[in-house]
Order: structure tokens, then C-alpha cells, then sequence
């Protein structure tokens, strides 16, 4: 059986733990095995790596020919709400698939102009907390999933800081987390002196690409309704959206859907290690952490004081 990760790796929760506990709730006899095999392969996350640059350039170089009045300032707004969402999934992807001591610079530093504070160590720090802690008051990412759906909005709007402060409460500062900030901070004064009010515009429409795109990935995949009153859980939305699927396939890209359409089996123990490509290939094992036997919940379990 593949050992763990040593502590101070951010990866998905692998253990055997975990792949015990997805067996014991019903999953097939070659569980392991199987998901062993849909791991991503180093070919896998330097392709993470290349659509995070490629799609970061071309949202800048898109900003940079609006502001020299090259291209209308529409054409800025389209092209975030379609390469932005990708940057994004790579970010998870890639936190999910490799250690945070083999972060390539890419994924260490995400040269997006809306700032990923602290990088994907930050992101893949705190969203393995909430793997583990999905649907208790451990769970970082309670807020963008929890109570009304506009409030869940706002908190998937400010998601970059929310889970930066996170961060920062569990592990602390150190010399690459403030290595982190400098480089975001000294992006947002050169691109505001540069590029100025072009700049702002292009930094908004990506914070509110990001805002709605993760409030269907947290809000809409764990919950049952758009209701505040909503049982929470992981659900599958492939038949809800089949009608739509070619479309959405199609501006966003297949893999992009898949991650939306099928966490619920991303979500499950022994199972968040494996890429987005290969989600389609995963079966829900309703495991979804250790404080739960039975899902959807109506209450989030206490397990503070």
C-alpha cells in the first residue's frame, strides 16, 4: 500500500485510513487499486502548471491591448469569464496532486492579476481541511457553502482573504508566504500605475468570474436546493444539467464541467487525489469524511469546545 505524504505536504487525504473507510461504506473490491491508477502523472500536473501560465498571459495580454485600445473592453470581460475559471481548477488540481515542496513557480506564485493570496499552498492548505471536516464547525470553507445563498456569495467573493486569514491562524507566517504577498502586492501597485482604471476593471471582472464560479463548486455541489434551508451533503448534477452540458462543455472546457458535475465522487475518502479528468471514472462512495455515517445532514456537527 503507497505510504502518505510526510506532514508539512498538502495533498488530498490518501491514507490507508481513508481508503479502509471508503471500502468498509461499500465502494468496489479494486477501490484501491483503481484510484491508485487515476493518479495524476508528472506529465499531468506540468500540463496544470502550462494552463495556469498560458491562460494567466493571455487574460494580461488581453487587458494590456484594451487599455492601448487595441481590443474594446468587452472583449477583457469575455475572455476572464472564460480562461479564468481553469486557472482555478489547476490551482486545486495541482494542490491536490503533488506535494507543496514540488510547487513549481507557476503554482507558487499564480501571476493572476486577482491576487491568490499565499498561492496554492494556501488554497491546497486550507481545502484539505475541508475535506477532512466537510459538514462540521472544523471545516474552513463553511462559510461559502453554509446559510443563506447570498451570504455564501459574498464569502466565495472574498474567498482569496478568507482563506489566506485561515492560513494564517493554523500555520502561521513564514518566508514564502511573505514572499507571496510582496509579489501579489507589488503586481496590484504596477498594474494600477500602468494600466490604471483598465487595470481595475480587469482585476474586478476576474475577483467576480472567481466569486461565482466557486459559489457553484462550494454552494451549488453542497447543497440540495439553492435554498437556505437546503440539506447539506455532495451532490452529482450531470443529469440536472445534461440538457446545457455541450454548451457549458464548450466554453469552459470538459474538465472544468466534470469538476462541477461529479465532486461528489471527488469528495469521497480515498478518492481526492485523483484529477479532475478522471472523476468521470470514480464511483460516489457516500464516505465523505470520518464525523459522518449517514449524508445529506441538516446540521452542521459541533466539534469545537
Amino acid at each position: 500500500m503507497e505510504q502518505p505524504y510526510m506532514a508539512g505536504d498538502v495533498l488530498a487525504l490518501d491514507t490507508a485510513e481513508s481508503l479502509e473507510s471508503a471500502e468498509a461504506h461499500g465502494s468496489p473490491e479494486a477501490h484501491s487499486a483503481s484510484t491508485t491508477t487515476l493518479r495524476a502523472t508528472p506529465k499531468d500536473v506540468a500540463r496544470y502548471h502550462r494552463a495556469i501560465f498560458l491562460r494567466c498571459a493571455l487574460t494580461f495580454g488581453t487587458m494590456a491591448l484594451c487599455h492601448f485600445g487595441y481590443l474594446p473592453i468587452w472583449v477583457l470581460l469575455v475572455a476572464n469569464l472564460v480562461l479564468y475559471p481553469e486557472i482555478y481548477l489547476r490551482i486545486h488540481d495541482i494542490g491536490h496532486s503533488s506535494p507543496a515542496k514540488r510547487f513549481g513557480w507557476v503554482a507558487r506564485f499564480v501571476p493572476i492579476s486577482n491576487p491568490i493570496w499565499g498561492g496554492t499552498r494556501v488554497f491546497a492548505t486550507i481545502h484539505r481541511e475541508h475535506h477532512k471536516n466537510l459538514g462540521t464547525d472544523r471545516d474552513p470553507w463553511l462559510p461559502y457553502y453554509t446559510g443563506h445563498p447570498l451570504r455564501a456569495l459574498f464569502f466565495n467573493f472574498i474567498e482569496p482573504e478568507y482563506s489566506f486569514r485561515a492560513f494564517v491562524r493554523q500555520e502561521g507566517v513564514d518566508r514564502e508566504l511573505v514572499l507571496n504577498v510582496l509579489f501579489n502586492l507589488a503586481g496590484l501597485v504596477v498594474g494600477l500605475c500602468v494600466f490604471q482604471w483598465t487595470y481595475v476593471i480587469h482585476l474586478l471582472s476576474q475577483r467576480v468570474v472567481h466569486m461565482v464560479g466557486i459559489f457553484f463548486f462550494n454552494f451549488y455541489t453542497h447543497r440540495e436546493t439553492l435554498r437556505e434551508s437546503a440539506p447539506i451533503g455532495t451532490w452529482e448534477r450531470a443529469e440536472e444539467l445534461r440538457p446545457v452540458l455541450p454548451v457549458l462543455r464548450l466554453l469552459w472546457g470538459k474538465d472544468t464541467i466534470d469538476g462541477l458535475i461529479y465532486h461528489n465522487r471527488h469528495h469521497c475518502l480515498g478518492q481526492q487525489h485523483i484529477p479532475v479528468q478522471n472523476y468521470k471514472h470514480l464511483v460516489d462512495t457516500r464516505a465523505y469524511t470520518h464525523f459522518h455515517d449517514e449524508w445529506p445532514i441538516t446540521a452542521i456537527k459541533k466539534l469545537n469546545g
